[in-house]
């Protein structure tokens, strides 16, 4: 509120600038001539006197500027001084001008685009529902390593803090065979994942529970909208079809809700296959399952608190 009062006292003081200006020399004349008049009764000569109550009076320039600052624009007149001296240069300088726009232009798109990228990969929540409700679980040794795979399932088990907690790691697997043969992003994870993320699916359904439980018996797989969209042109009747994954034939029982690109951000997985299904991606994947004290490429916890 004291800077909008202040603001429109400039504003005020600057519309009415040659009326303040004329109160000024009027004050300043009065403070000179009784002052004069002062010096005269002591008796000294009158001009003497009017040299003397100017020399006492200080400079009448530097005062009439912080008068002006008082009473009148200040820092907006000069401000508009300033900006006034600019457009001059700039109209008489066209080139450079026209340089000077175009470089602040392509600066201001470039800082937007890399914002807009860094806003959307690495600041913005998980693409989930109630995503401020998801915690990392780490080890509390204070090396900030995951959990091993039989640790999450300590906790999964014992569990009375979160309302589910879920495991993840990534998974680089050769999708199709011959020329159309790709290597795509995707995400081992456990039978409860997308229940835990709030994950809804466009068609088909999620992972059970009964597909995380026996290692290597749960050739299932998820796709995202999109792997979906680009590599079967949105067929709709891919449910149920099989497809392959490191030469090993999966089946496809659900396709995310458009937009869903995993929990690794800034990753974009496009496929999500059963934790069981470990060993088809790495090897030693499948021991990894069992021993306690393999941290090294073991998942990462995500968990839902409970309201």
């Amino acid at each position: 509120m004291f800077w909008l009062r202040l603001i429109c006292s400039r504003l005020y003081g600057l519309l009415r600038k040659n009326r303040i200006e004329q109160e000024m020399d009027d004050e300043m004349r009065f403070h000179l001539l009784m002052r004069t008049r002062v010096n005269i009764e002591r008796g000294m000569r009158p001009d003497d006197a009017e040299l003397e109550a100017l020399r006492r009076f200080g400079n009448v320039g530097r005062i009439k500027d912080l008068g002006r600052d008082i009473k009148g624009g200040g820092f907006l007149e000069t401000l508009l001084q300033d900006m006034r001296y600019g457009a001059r240069m700039l109209l008489k300088h066209k080139g450079l001008t026209a340089v000077a726009v175009l470089s602040l232009g392509f600066g201001i798109g470039v800082n937007v685009a890399i914002f807009s990228l860094t806003e959307a990969f690495l600041w913005r929540g998980l693409p989930a529902a109630d995503h401020d409700r998801l915690f990392t679980v780490i080890r509390g040794d204070g090396s900030g390593n995951p959990l091993s795979y039989p640790e999450y399932l300590d906790y999964r088990d014992r569990n009375h803090v979160f309302s589910g907690i879920a495991a993840i790691d990534r998974a680089m697997l050769a999708f199709g065979a011959g020329e159309r043969s790709e290597v795509v992003v995707g995400e081992f994870v456990t039978g409860n994942y997308f229940d835990v993320l709030g994950v809804p699916m466009a068609q088909g359904r999620a992972f059970s529970l009964e597909e995380d439980r026996t290692p290597g018996a749960s050739p299932v797989t998820v796709v995202s909208y999109d792997f979906w969209q680009r590599r079967f042109g949105g067929d709709p009747q891919l449910v149920g079809k099989n497809i392959t994954f490191n030469n090993q034939s999966f089946t496809v029982i659900g396709i995310t809700a458009a937009g869903f690109v995993g929990a690794f951000v800034p990753t974009r997985a496009e496929v999500w296959v059963p934790m069981t299904m470990r060993a088809l991606g790495r090897p030693g994947g499948a021991p990894e399952l069992s021993d306690r004290q393999a941290v090294t490429r073991t998942p990462t916890f995500t968990s839902r608190r409970s309201r």
